[in-house]
């Protein structure tokens, strides 16, 4: 994968460790993330709920009501 521009300054910003990693980067449909939880879509990490369900709210955003998505709270 190859970032250039605006992507690779946002990626920067969200990975640096130097930074508070209890900063709200994300306010999307009721999710509140911080840098700390989006340091999990690192390699080699296990991706946190909450940004399994601000993608489950992306998607049920852009979807007809046919299709649907289940957030993390309907997993056993």
């Amino acid at each position: 994968m190859v970032f250039c521009g605006t992507e690779l300054a946002v990626a920067a910003y969200i990975f640096n460790d130097d930074l508070d990693k209890e900063e709200k980067l994300v306010n999307f449909v009721g999710c509140y993330d911080t840098r700390e939880v989006l340091h999990s879509l690192a390699p080699g990490e296990d991706v946190h709920e909450d940004v399994i369900n601000m993608v489950v709210g992306k998607l049920v955003e852009e979807k007809d009501n046919l299709c649907w998505f289940l957030p993390t709270s309907f997993g056993v």
